[in-house]
């Protein structure tokens, strides 16, 4: 069964075993180094969206540093990719990318084509590849109104700051 949600950054179509494009893009921020303050030592909250998606913040908050004040920032570099990064005390905690390519594009050109990934990554399945210096992976079951006929890929550096 398909739902579609509406969300600040668009409608967005998921099937039953796909949950979240932010799900994927939690998994890439797995791959990222970073230090994780408690939640005593942070002065703000968890942002709540990235790139318009909703995220649960108890996901994103162990990727998140002791700190005071939080900005997230977004862009849209080119219709086909969103961007977001998180700032906590004006130094970068958490950065990663959506980035939507057209069915049928294997996803070695997806690997390559993105600059925080090397040319040798190496794949934990067909759909997850990661690098020393980023990673790579297709949010399954993602759809997008205006993104028809292409499928979701997350990407991200493999260290922040």
């Amino acid at each position: 069964m398909d739902r579609t949600a509406r969300f600040p950054a668009g409608d967005w179509k998921f099937d039953d075993s796909a949950g979240l494009a932010a799900t994927a893009m939690l998994a890439v921020l797995g791959t990222i180094a970073g230090c994780s303050g408690s939640d005593a030592e942070r002065g703000y909250a968890a942002p709540k969206y990235l790139c318009g998606v909703p995220v649960a913040p108890d996901l994103l908050s162990p990727f998140l540093p002791a700190g005071k004040t939080v900005k997230v920032r977004e862009s849209r570099p080119v219709p086909s990719s969103e961007m977001f990064r998180v700032d906590v005390d004006g130094t970068r905690a958490v950065m990663a990318e959506l980035h939507w390519w057209e069915e049928g594009v294997d996803v070695s050109t997806v690997v390559t084509a993105n600059p925080e990934t090397e040319k040798a990554a190496r794949s934990v399945d067909d759909n997850f590849f990661y690098t020393a210096t980023g990673a790579v992976k297709l949010a399954q079951g993602c759809k997008k109104s205006d993104h028809v006929r292409h499928l979701l890929y997350t990407a991200g550096p493999s260290q922040a700051g």
